[in-house]
């Protein structure tokens, strides 16, 4: 099994679990083995799906930063044929209702 490449070998550093989705150009979404070359290049912790025709990989990845982490993820998808379109950071800070804990959640009623 291809583990992440480099991010998961951090030498004692403290890490934390990073949230992000990289859209990838350059594969052919609908392609035969897309899950075995992507597990094959390292990107197989990803979570794989499709909007309009375009390919998206959700990532949790552990990481000192989280650049380190968007970089090792990055290297994957370019490992397996694919380059990346766009990088959508994920940050709760940014959902009102999850940055104060004495909120209630819209969900909730």
């Amino acid at each position: 099994m291809a583990e992440p490449t480099g991010c998961m070998q951090q030498g004692g550093r403290a890490v934390n679990t990073y949230h992000f989705t990289i859209e990838v150009g350059g594969i052919d979404p609908e392609a035969d083995g897309l899950e075995d070359r992507l597990h094959g290049s390292g990107a197989g912790d990803a979570l794989i799906y499709l909007s309009g025709g375009r390919l998206f990989l959700a990532f949790d990845r552990e990481a000192p930063n989280e650049g380190t982490a968007i970089d090792c993820a990055a290297h994957d998808v370019h490992r397996c044929g694919g380059n990346v379109v766009k990088i959508i950071r994920e940050n709760l800070d940014d959902v009102p209702w999850m940055a104060s804990p004495d909120r209630a959640s819209p969900l909730s009623g």
